[in-house]
C-alpha cells in the first residue's frame, strides 16, 4: 500500500492495558461519528451544536466523504499520486473546491486549502517538528481580516500555545497540561485542544475533523489562559476506546462554571 494512503488509515492503540481475548489491532480505531453537545450548567441538560460523520470505506481503507457541521466534504484521490494531494468536492479547477495535501515522507498534513474561487484561497497550513508534533497552525485569507497564527511549543508534560491575530491585535497563550494517556491517532488533535479562543481564531471545518499526523498526542488534562480554565473528564467504552470527553471550563477570576462542553465519539 502507498505510504501516504498510512496517513488516513494508521491502526493505533489508544491504551495500553492488554485485552488477551480480542487483539487491539482488530478493533475499530476510526471514529463513525463524533458529535458536541453544549451542556447546561444549571440543569445538565445536553443540546446537540456540532456534528462530524465519517464515512470510511473498509475495502479501499480511506473515506469516501466526511460531513462537517452539515457540510459534506467527498473525497478524490486521483492527484495522491503525482501531487500527494486529495481533491473535496472536485469538479474543475476554476469551480470552488478544496484541497488537503500531505508530505509523503513524514507522514503528515500539511496543508487544507479552500478554494472559493480563482485567485482566492483560504489557506491552512501546519508544521511540524522532527517527532511529528505540530509546532505552528496558521491561517490566511483574502482579506486578511481572519488570518491568525498558533505556536506549539513542548515542555515535558506541557504544552504552551501563543496565538496571533493580528487584524485585532489579539495575543492569547495557553497553557495545556496532559495526561499521561494516549490520543488515538484516528481522533482530530485540533478539535480537542481549543476549548475557548479569546481571538476568535477559530473554525468549525474538515481541518478540525481529521488527524494531522501520525504521532501520538497526549490527551489533555488542563488548559488554561489569564481569563478561563477548562478541565477535561475522559470515559471510554468496552473496548478501551475514548468514547466520551466533558470539557468545563471555568473563570479563573472566581472560579464560576461558564461553560460545559460534551464531545461523544461513536465508532
Amino acid at each position: 500500500m502507498s505510504k501516504w494512503i498510512y496517513l488516513l488509515i494508521v491502526v493505533v492503540v489508544f491504551a495500553c492495558k492488554k485485552n488477551t481475548e480480542e487483539p487491539r489491532i482488530n478493533i475499530r480505531q476510526q471514529p463513525s461519528k463524533i458529535e458536541i453537545f453544549s451542556v447546561d450548567t444549571s440543569s445538565g441538560v445536553t443540546t446537540l451544536q456540532s456534528s462530524i460523520h465519517y464515512f470510511y470505506n473498509d475495502t479501499t481503507n480511506r473515506f469516501d466523504s466526511v460531513q462537517v457541521a452539515g457540510k459534506i466534504y467527498r473525497f478524490d484521490y486521483a492527484a495522491l499520486t503525482s501531487n500527494h494531494k486529495v481533491l473535496i468536492n472536485y469538479t474543475t479547477p476554476d469551480v470552488a473546491h478544496d484541497e488537503i495535501i500531505f508530505n509523503t515522507d513524514f507522514y503528515s498534513l500539511t496543508n487544507y486549502n479552500q478554494i472559493l474561487a480563482v485567485g482566492d484561497t483560504n489557506t491552512n497550513v501546519l508544521q511540524f517538528d522532527a517527532y511529528k508534533r505540530i509546532t505552528n497552525f496558521s491561517f490566511k485569507e483574502k482579506n486578511t481580516v481572519g488570518n491568525f497564527s498558533q505556536n506549539f511549543l513542548y515542555k515535558n508534560d506541557s504544552i504552551f500555545i501563543t496565538t496571533n491575530k493580528p487584524f485585532d491585535n489579539c495575543i492569547q497563550k495557553d497553557t495545556i497540561m496532559n495526561t499521561a494517556k494516549d490520543m488515538s491517532t484516528h481522533l482530530p488533535y485540533l478539535l480537542f485542544v481549543n476549548p475557548q479562543n479569546n481571538c476568535g481564531a477559530d473554525s468549525f471545518n474538515l481541518m478540525k475533523a481529521m488527524s494531522i499526523s501520525n504521532y501520538m498526542n497526549k490527551l489533555p488534562y488542563k488548559i488554561w489562559n489569564e481569563i478561563y480554565e477548562s478541565s477535561y473528564i475522559y470515559k471510554g467504552d468496552s473496548k478501551q476506546r475514548l468514547s466520551e470527553v466533558t470539557i468545563i471550563t471555568r473563570l479563573r477570576v472566581d472560579n464560576t462554571t461558564y461553560k460545559k462542553t460534551k464531545i461523544v465519539v461513536t465508532y
